[in-house]
């Protein structure tokens, strides 16, 4: 009596074959640059005080927004502030709700988006060459100026950075894999709304911004 074989199909056999399991390296890897990441950024969340315009309009924002239990319109002193999308409050309302109000709340939010996006870049990397370079990756977004000075700050773009990460992942992972297509662009569709609350507006403005200067220098 023969055992039967399981019948494998060409997705498994050819355009999608098992993938092997992760060295160990890997994982240390991912470890490493997601500890590093956040003993940058998380642990030193509460060092300081909310020490720019930026960020006592963002945080004071919101903080109002508890006060006034209105979700919807934020104000700076009793002024509505409409300048940028909803969401960047919303997010540091809930860090509110946890920790109190306070600088570290206020900055933790920006803080996990940097980890995230670290993490992402390794992802990223990972899938369009190998682990290590993910890794390079990585360091190399940390030791940017902008990241290890402006991603303390209160502001959107270190989560703007990081839904555009996850939405890049997203995409590749859905183009390299047959299976649970629709899933990861799905993805790629829940990124994109939570980045266009984010920065929206602030892509109007540097339009606007840009337009005018082009227009100011050809017309002197």
């Amino acid at each position: 009596m023969t055992a039967s074989a399981r019948t494998l199909s060409i997705e498994e056999t050819l355009l999608e074959p098992p993938a092997l399991p992760p060295p160990p390296t890997r994982h240390a890897l991912l470890i490493i640059l997601i500890a590093l990441a956040a003993l940058l950024h998380v642990v030193t969340v509460g060092t300081g005080d909310l020490y720019s315009e930026t960020e006592g309009q963002y945080a004071g924002a919101a903080r109002e927004m508890v006060a006034s239990h209105n979700w919807l319109l934020p104000t700076n002193n009793g002024i509505p502030r409409l300048q940028k999308p909803p969401l960047l409050y919303w997010v540091i309302i809930a860090s509110y709700k946890v920790l109190g109000v306070n600088e570290a709340a206020a900055r933790l939010p920006l803080a996990l988006a940097v980890v995230a996006t670290v993490a992402l870049i390794f992802l990223i990397g990972e899938k369009l060459s190998d682990y290590w370079r993910g890794f390079i990756a990585g360091l190399i977004y940390l030791s940017f100026c902008g990241t290890f000075l402006l991603a303390r700050i209160v502001m959107p773009e270190p989560l703007v950075t990081a839904f555009i990460a996850g939405a890049m992942f997203c995409g590749i992972c859905g183009y390299e894999r047959r299976r649970h297509r629709r899933m990861w662009f799905a993805g790629v569709w829940s990124f994109t709304p939570l980045w266009f609350l984010f920065c929206s507006r602030f892509f109007i403005e540097k339009r606007e911004y840009g337009f005018a200067r082009f227009c100011g220098g050809n017309m002197g």
